[in-house]
């Protein structure tokens, strides 16, 4: 990733925070979209855009998106992590208990 594309990565980043801190999620997830779109070799925008619909109760998507996230960044633990967040926050229970187990095998620490 280039400087500038590093810039623009965490230029866009903290403007999709003020949103949340606004209070405005459609804003915060419209700009991730962005960076997506911008980065797609970086990890961060797929998983905070997944955080935004969850919070936005679109679970379905937010899976979606990790699960495309997962299989471009399969050493990063964070999509395996967010994944068991959308079956709790979903209300899947047994689910989110088989992805917690996966979680506390694939990332001991």
């Amino acid at each position: 990733m280039s400087r500038m594309q590093s810039a623009n990565l965490q230029q866009g980043m903290d403007q999709a925070e003020a949103a949340r801190r606004r209070g405005d999620n459609v804003a915060a997830l419209a700009t991730l979209r962005g960076l997506l779109e911008e980065s797609p070799d970086h990890p961060l925008p797929y998983l905070r855009a997944a955080t935004v619909l969850m919070d936005l109760r679109q679970f379905d998507d937010a899976e979606s998106l990790l699960s495309a996230g997962a299989e471009r960044f399969p050493q990063d633990a964070g999509f395996v992590i967010d994944r068991a967040w959308v079956a709790l926050r979903r209300g899947d229970l047994g689910e989110a208990a088989t992805r917690w187990a996966t979680v506390r095998k694939e990332v001991p620490n």
